[in-house]
């Protein structure tokens, strides 16, 4: 769904039915929410990484693409699952990019740089952040790495969900 640029009217031009379905499309998009998201469905082998710089979960399935229209949009992204480390002396380092936006694709450094951190063998962890974003297409990564060594993991079992929404 999209916003159409509407027409100059005059005062006596008559009401077509293709103006109202765009008067109609606008205000659908003014009222439906704009977004996508991924659940994954629990199955399989989960997520693991002994990198310490910010690599993507899953290039294919956290890598979400957001169409937005008219002025820069207000983009909220979530992220939620259950992470583990192997050492207790290690952490795993999470963040939600823009891949369009050099500034926040930057933030692949994760030694100074990151959403969330966990430190705990287990945790459960789910954060949101903001952008601030462009007219445009635009693909929100979710990334991570280990710091301290050790492997990091991404339960599927707890079916990991990320999604972006335009506000």
């Amino acid at each position: 769904m999209s916003w159409t640029d509407g027409v100059e009217y005059t005062a006596q031009d008559q009401a077509l039915a293709a103006v109202l379905n765009t008067l109609k499309g606008n205000l659908d998009y003014l009222h439906l929410p704009n977004y996508a998201e991924y659940r994954h469905p629990g199955t399989g082998s989960d997520y693991t990484t002994t990198v310490d710089a910010g690599q993507d979960i899953d290039g294919t399935n956290f890598n979400l693409a957001l169409t937005t229209y008219g002025n820069p949009a207000l983009v909220m992204a979530v992220f939620h699952g259950i992470f583990n480390c192997s050492s207790g002396s290690s952490s795993v380092r999470v963040n939600m990019v823009n891949s369009d936006d050099v500034i926040s694709f930057a933030g692949r450094n994760l030694y100074s740089n990151y959403s969330t951190e966990m430190t705990e063998n287990t945790l459960g962890m789910g954060w949101i952040q903001w952008f601030l974003v462009p007219p445009g297409v635009h693909h929100f990564k979710a990334i991570w790495g280990i710091y301290g060594g050790g492997t990091a993991t991404l339960q599927v079992k707890s079916r990991p969900y990320m999604g972006v929404w335009e506000l």
